[in-house]
């Protein structure tokens, strides 16, 4: 068992999470994980060959992510 699933333990036995543990646990998520792993690929890659196009797909890349754990909640 890992640190995210013995947070998620705690919580549901009424522990209040902390703004650090909320963001480290949302970054635990395999979704998000994977689509901020791609977004910085991108990234680099956009800022590389000076490409605003790839900066942005990079940039709704790691908005995907977040907003999935958001409503995923």
């Amino acid at each position: 068992m890992g640190w995210a699933d013995k947070k998620i333990k705690e919580y549901s036995l009424g522990q209040k999470a902390t703004r650090l543990e909320k963001l480290m646990l949302e970054h635990a998520n395999p979704v998000n994980l994977v689509a901020s792993i791609l977004a910085w690929i991108v990234l680099v890659y956009g800022l590389w060959t000076n490409d605003l196009a790839f900066v942005a797909v990079a940039f709704v890349l790691g908005l995907i992510g977040h907003v999935y754990c958001w409503f995923s909640q």
